[in-house]
């Protein structure tokens, strides 16, 4: 019997009210089954956050949800699999399925809410797929090791094992620390807001601050290892410059600000241009960690707005700011000399074409040439560097083949192929 498509029920009010999922419990092997029902934001029940990448957005998967099909991407029913694996509560919030994405009106208010949806969760649930190999070898070592969320007892645990048990567990965290989700703007309100993180890979979940204290007491013990027989340890900066480790570093600045808030000038310096599917989440994405009195508390998420809109009230609303933070919102919307819109902005902030200069990434011999500290593009010579360029850098792994560097020739590729930004220290 075929069931009849799912359609969204209109909330009462789409800025007091949000959407909760229940999952049915039931076995692995049974259909996903859900219930989706709207509570006001302020008497909601408790629920779990989760977080998962986007990245494949086809609709390859049907649920029920209320009697009625839902389809949904694989990476959500994925990680929906997981939640009802591990049950961590009766109730969780999935933005694909509690925010109705074909309503900008809704949507709009949603995303303004979004911050407040992370940061009263009990729990945030980030999915990051499968288990691999190395990742499973990873978790398991980390059960088996009794490791803890302090950070001083895991390095001196950590100081204990042998070479070949450390180099799987520098391994797993590399592979776990570029999985795409971190490159991902929305990931740093959702892992910096909530008090509680876990992270859920295949079929385990362990607190983010395991994984922290094991990254950090790594790295340390790394710095300090001079045998050419320990891969891993003739290259620390691996383990720095993950995507993952750059996330957890804007954590850490992120929590320990006034308030847990930041401002505008500062998140745009520190964020960068990162991930989004829609471009214009680039400014929608950080207001929920912009200080109130920044300037731009009213501004607010609109899907309405054109790309050359939105640049033009946040430019309205920055008013008091420098040129330089001008330029750099132009530069994350995507505007360039040629499009329409640059003329009404200019008239708006006088803002000349030298302050949006064209980019194009290095080349994998510049690169090799810069060696570990390049820029992350290279600018035509007529105009200047990206404003935030001076307070990024980019870490490469050195371009080498050497017999050490074989067994993680896989990651050396990728980042041939993909600068990571990491926030300069």
């Amino acid at each position: 019997m075929s069931l009849e498509p799912y359609q969204h029920e209109p909330l009462p009010d789409s800025r007091r009210y949000i959407r909760l999922v229940k999952i049915h419990p039931a076995s692995n092997k049974d259909p996903l089954t859900i219930s989706v029902k709207a509570y006001e934001r302020t008497s909601a029940p408790e629920y779990t956050a989760l977080s998962y990448t986007w990245r494949d957005r086809r609709l390859t998967k049907g649920i029920s949800a209320n009697g009625r099909l839902l389809l949904i991407t694989e990476n959500c029913w994925y990680a929906l699999g997981q939640l009802r694996l591990k049950n961590f509560g009766e109730y969780c919030w999935v933005d694909t399925i509690c925010i109705n994405q074909a309503d900008n009106a809704e949507k709009s208010a949603q995303v303004d809410l979004m911050g407040a949806i992370y940061q009263n969760a009990a729990l945030c649930a980030i999915a990051v797929g499968r288990h691999d190999r190395t990742t499973g070898d990873l978790f398991r070592l980390m059960k088996g090791l009794g490791i803890t969320r302090d950070s001083t007892t895991t390095k001196a645990n950590l100081a204990q094992l042998d070479h070949e048990t450390l180099e799987s567990l520098a391994r797993g965290l590399i592979a776990l620390g570029t999985h795409p989700c971190w490159s991902h703007l929305w990931i740093v309100q959702e892992f910096a807001l909530p008090s509680n993180v876990v992270l859920l890979r295949g079929s385990s979940s362990v607190p983010f601050d395991i994984i922290a204290a094991v990254n950090n007491g790594l790295r340390e013990i790394l710095r300090g290892t001079a045998d050419p027989k320990f891969v891993t340890g003739n290259d620390h900066t691996m383990l720095e410059s993950t995507p993952m480790s750059a996330t957890m570093r804007l954590r850490r600045i992120i929590r320990g600000s006034p308030k847990g808030l930041l401002t505008f000038e500062k998140l745009l310096d520190l964020l960068g241009p990162r991930d989004c599917d829609d471009i214009r989440d680039r400014i929608f994405g950080i207001l929920s960690l912009v200080q109130r009195s920044d300037g731009v508390e009213s501004l607010a998420a609109d899907y309405s707005l054109s790309r050359t809109e939105l640049a033009i009230k946040t430019l309205r609303l920055c008013s008091g700011a420098q040129l330089e933070v001008a330029s750099r919102v132009v530069r994350l919307l995507d505007i360039g000399r040629g499009d329409r819109g640059m003329l009404k902005i200019r008239q708006h902030r006088m803002l000349s074409h030298d302050h949006v200069p064209t980019s194009r990434p290095l080349s994998v011999g510049q690169r090799a040439r810069f060696g570990t500290t390049v820029q992350a593009f290279r600018i035509t010579d007529q105009t200047p560097l990206f404003p935030w360029s001076d307070r990024w850098r980019c870490l490469m792994c050195p371009l080498q083949d050497s017999p050490t560097e074989r067994t993680t020739n896989n990651f050396t590729a990728w980042l041939r192929t993909r600068p990571i930004m990491v926030p300069a220290d």
